[in-house]
């Protein structure tokens, strides 16, 4: 039963990024339709696709950190022995998991409640369902960031051959 609930929890922000990208895709598609051959544009896709895209953002930011895919500029922190390149890829981990804690997840909260009340213009839509989207894409980045550091992710700890 934990195994899989686990394996949801790790799928979710996937399936998130994606439902997000395709209906972003499909309504942007639809108004390009709607506004230039039947001359009739949806006046509600700006908004919608919008909030796909803050949940897109925040929540593909978990993907990333998930997949260890993130930018980084490590030129000279390859070239550390491996000991110290283990310490040095666990030392950025902590550090972006209490980033991920403090800036997406309390200042999200923080930011989620004081949009409450606040509603779209179009559809008038909460706010709050839009600015949701950090507080879960910080606790999705950091349920995925402590699970490589529980878990001693080998993939992210140790240096590949063709990296050394």
């Amino acid at each position: 039963m934990l195994k899989k609930m686990m394996k949801i929890i790790d799928s979710l922000d996937e399936v998130i990024s994606l439902l997000a990208l395709a209906g972003i895709i499909v309504m942007v598609s639809a108004n390009v339709v709607f506004r230039f051959i039947l001359n009739s544009p949806i006046a509600w896709t700006e908004e919608v696709s919008l909030g796909l895209f803050v949940w897109l953002t925040f929540v593909g930011m978990s993907v990333v950190m998930k997949t260890n895919e993130h930018v980084s500029i490590d030129y000279f922190v390859r070239k550390f022995p491996s000991m110290l390149y283990k310490y040095n890829q666990l030392f950025a981990l902590v550090i972006v998991m209490l980033v991920c804690f403090v800036v997406f997840f309390v200042w999200g909260i923080i930011l989620t409640y004081k949009s409450v009340g606040n509603i779209t213009p179009v559809l008038s839509i909460d706010y709050l369902w839009i600015y949701l989207a950090a507080p879960v894409g910080g606790l999705l980045s950091i349920w995925h960031i402590t699970k490589k550091i529980i878990l001693k992710d080998e993939k992210f700890l140790i240096k590949g051959e063709e990296e050394q």
